[in-house]
């Protein structure tokens, strides 16, 4: 992914990752400020990986289409200082 990328999408059906969510290279993107999780896969295979993955340039996470997920553990979002809330 290009290290400029500042938006980013992300979306899974079921719990089907070609490629393990690591090899992206998600602490990379240092001008990462969005990012849009959608899917159970995605998300629980993130809250999985027990070093900070995220960028700490993040200012809005956005998670959505959860659908067996009761429980957000967020210890994967402790090192996310920038985040801001958006009601």
């Amino acid at each position: 992914m290009p290290i400029k990328l500042q938006s980013f999408i992300v979306c899974s059906l079921g719990s089907f990752l070609t490629t393990t969510i690591s090899d992206w290279g998600l602490q990379r993107l240092t001008c990462l400020s969005t990012l849009c999780i959608g899917g159970d896969g995605i998300l629980n295979a993130l809250m999985k990986i027990k070093v900070p993955l995220l960028p700490t340039s993040l200012v809005s996470l956005c998670i959505d289409n959860l659908y067996d997920i009761k429980c957000l553990d967020g210890k994967w979002l402790q090192h996310l200082k920038s985040l801001e809330n958006h009601e």
